[in-house]
């Protein structure tokens, strides 16, 4: 009597039932994880070629982007005419291009536009993380400032640092912005806030700083170049060499009347020839 008692009991059938869904169910668990970590792994391995692709088209000033991307056209631009590529010869590519041809918006996608900016961003936040790194080894350096013109005519200016890491002089690009308005404190407020984002004590560990000769930058009161020397005499001004030999070779010709008078007949005869292939031809026909 009290077995049967025993069977029919809540507490027993409870447990019979745990028994028998753990027998069946269990097994599930191992299998689910093992399935997630070769997702896991099948994307990180996916993800690194794309990086690899980001960076060969970075080192090599390729655009990233094409005209029509579809998979159907047979040209989708340098990145993705490289996954293709490479898709060829990776397991991983290449089951990744078919769930994406077949699947289409089902599928995550790793290529898009939107992806490869991210991974581009990736790739220069990075970047910049191991040029900070050797600055800050490096304690001291220089820096470097040019400006010009985009094809959008909007004033870009770079900022390119120089240092010693490991026994070997390095020049990297740190950054580089646009600019409205160029006058010596606009500049100069650019300037202290690319060193703020970057973490760089321009004012103890700055040695010379190298700019293009511009009256805006190399003024002796208001010009960029003052501004920095106030607050750190050490940083050494140096001139644009290449720059410094134009100027010295445009005064020099300007005080020669002869010169000018050459030289202006030599642009004025380079333009009566260069606006007709006519002319263009018969002058390259007449030197051979």
């Amino acid at each position: 009597m009290s077995i049967i008692n025993h069977e029919v009991c809540e507490t027993h059938i409870m447990a019979s039932l745990k028994i028998k869904l753990s027998t069946h169910c269990l097994p599930i668990l191992p299998s689910l994880t093992k399935e997630h970590n070769r997702q896991v792994s099948f994307n990180r391995d996916g993800v690194k070629q794309l990086i690899e692709i980001t960076i060969f088209l970075a080192k090599h000033n390729l655009s990233f982007r094409g005209h029509d991307e579809c998979w159907k056209n047979d040209l989708k631009g340098n990145f993705k005419d490289m996954v293709v590529l490479l898709a060829q010869y990776s397991a991983t590519l290449s089951v990744h291009t078919s769930n994406l041809k077949s699947n289409a918006r089902k599928e995550y996608s790793f290529i898009s536009w939107e992806r490869q900016n991210l991974l581009i961003e990736s790739v220069a936040e990075y970047e910049l993380s191991v040029i900070k790194s050797q600055i800050n080894s490096a304690e001291l350096f220089s820096i470097c400032r040019d400006s010009t013109f985009d094809v959008s005519h909007k004033e870009q200016l770079s900022f390119i640092v120089r240092y010693i890491f490991d026994g070997k002089i390095h020049e990297r690009l740190l950054a580089l912005t646009k600019s409205s308005t160029t006058t010596g404190e606009a500049l100069f407020q650019q300037f202290k806030s690319v060193m703020e984002r970057n973490n760089l004590d321009w004012k103890n560990n700055l040695l010379a700083n190298y700019m293009m000769v511009r009256l805006n930058m190399r003024g002796t009161y208001n010009g960029l170049q003052a501004r920095i020397l106030e607050m750190n005499p050490k940083a050494l001004y140096i001139w644009c060499y290449a720059y410094r030999l134009n100027l010295i070779i445009l005064t020099a010709v300007g005080l020669c009347t002869e010169a000018i008078d050459l030289f202006g007949d030599l642009e004025k005869l380079y333009t009566f020839i260069n606006c007709s292939k006519k002319r263009a031809d018969l002058y390259s026909l007449k030197q051979s």
